[in-house]
């Protein structure tokens, strides 16, 4: 089994679909990688046209300008800056195109940039599915990136050189991975993201196979807390979890995939450093705390986002679609149980929803001065809906409230694309019109 350059790295790659970062955004998130021990920035965001769509175009001035100030920056913060492409439609044997991945990538070494990234994930269209075409459109892969390491090394770039290849998830043996790792020089890491492309769990024992299939100990790209996509509406605002404590001395590092926005991504990195230091005593849960207060710099606003965390639960590395809300589940049980005398079971409930009110008008009137919460103000808008949703609900159950008006609450809330624990505080108001006597097949939906 070869080794790569360098040791075992911590990372962010900004690699979704999606409104790429600004250039200061850029900049603000290379000084928390450094404050917090991260290695590295791999800029790759995937809807920049330079980057996948029109990769063939060389870098204008602007943007080569752009470029020298981020690979200053990195340079003088410790963080290696390592420059993507995504040649989309590059066709097998098409060797002036890789003239053109060379070409370009020796625009940003001239500008200091030392470690590159060769992207082949996500094709236009589906791979081909036959043994011998895997096998071929793999040697064709390695031959441009062996080819790209070349041309780089020759300019004296002695970085990293980074490999995403088409087959970057899964298990076991495959001729394309067989392929891929008899054929890329010694010096080329690879991506890989673990079982799916978004992972619950990542370990060692999931790595093993592909190690030995790849001849390399695989670079994580950890998706998460990345949310573009169907995942755009999801706020990926809790710790890491999942990743196994033998699963560090099994990989060459590991890259987390940004979320859309550059300002809550900093939550879930913060927790996933606390990993990285010590794998074998970290708890999502203790460490999610002081993330929350470290990025937001203000015990309210770490409050307050906490309670919004807690329900906007929803991601690939939680349990189940929707977790459960363990309240809601409970004044259920409370609710049989008391009988005629519900008034404290009533009360709890209100009690919660005072706590979620709150912290949803502290954020919404934190959004004009910080950048933080200006990026979650959709989802404290939904919050903010579910409350007044749920407040009607419970007037059902006073005798307060009319059922069409928390029908039509019901109704509006639910056009919000943003989730917020969706599924369960539909569950709930939905449970208080039958409760109260009405069919939910009354209502709209």
């Amino acid at each position: 089994m070869t080794e790569a350059h360098g040791g075992p790295v911590l990372g962010l790659i900004e690699g979704f679909y999606g409104r790429p970062w600004s250039w200061d955004e850029r900049h603000r998130i290379v000084d928390f990688l450094a404050a917090n021990g991260f290695d590295m920035y791999v800029y790759a965001p995937k809807d920049d046209p330079l980057h996948r769509a029109r990769w063939r175009e060389p870098l204008p001035q602007a943007e080569l300008r752009e470029f020298e100030r981020l690979a200053g920056r990195c340079a003088e913060a410790g963080v290696d800056l390592v420059y993507g492409l995504s040649p989309i439609d590059l066709a097998h044997g098409d060797q002036a195109g890789v003239e053109l991945l060379v070409s370009k990538s020796l625009q940003l070494r001239e500008l200091g940039v030392d470690s590159f990234c060769l992207l082949f994930d996500d094709p236009p269209d589906d791979p081909p599915t036959g043994a011998a075409e895997r096998t071929k459109a793999a040697r064709w892969q390695a031959s441009v990136a062996n080819a790209m390491l070349a041309g780089v090394r020759s300019a004296a770039a002695r970085g990293r050189f980074i490999l995403c290849p088409t087959e970057y998830c899964g298990h076991g043996e495959t001729p394309y991975r067989q392929s891929l790792g008899e054929m890329l020089q010694p010096g080329i890491e690879v991506f890989w993201t673990g079982r799916q492309v978004c992972s619950a769990t990542i370990t060692a024992d999931d790595l093993a196979p592909i190690a030995q299939s790849l001849r390399r100990r695989p670079l994580i790209w950890d998706n998460y807390p990345v949310n573009d996509g169907e995942m755009r509406w999801d706020l990926h605002l809790r710790p890491l979890r999942g990743r196994a404590a033998d699963l560090p001395a099994a990989c060459r590092g590991i890259v987390a995939n940004g979320a859309i926005g550059p300002e809550s991504t900093r939550i879930a990195l913060h927790t996933l450093a606390a990993y990285w230091r010590d794998p074998t005593r970290y708890d999502p849960e203790v460490a999610w705390g002081p993330a929350l207060d470290a990025v937001t710099g203000d015990a309210a606003d770490a409050a307050a986002l906490r309670i919004l965390g807690e329900l906007a639960r929803r991601s690939p590395i939680e349990p189940g679609d929707e977790p459960p809300v363990p309240w809601m589940e409970a004044f259920w049980a409370r609710w049989e149980l008391a009988g005629d005398d519900r008034a404290a079971a009533l009360a709890e409930v209100e009690s919660h929803m005072k706590r979620a009110s709150a912290a949803a008008a502290h954020l919404l009137a934190g959004t004009a001065d910080r950048p933080l919460l200006r990026e979650i103000e959709p989802w404290a808008l939904k919050l903010r809906a579910w409350v007044e949703t749920v407040r009607s609900a419970l007037g059902l159950l006073r005798g307060t409230s009319e059922p069409i008006e928390t029908a039509i609450r019901l109704e509006r809330t639910q056009a919000m694309p943003h989730r917020v624990a969706d599924a369960r505080f539909e569950e709930f108001a939905r449970r208080c019109l039958a409760r109260a006597g009405h069919s939910r097949l009354d209502f709209p939906r």
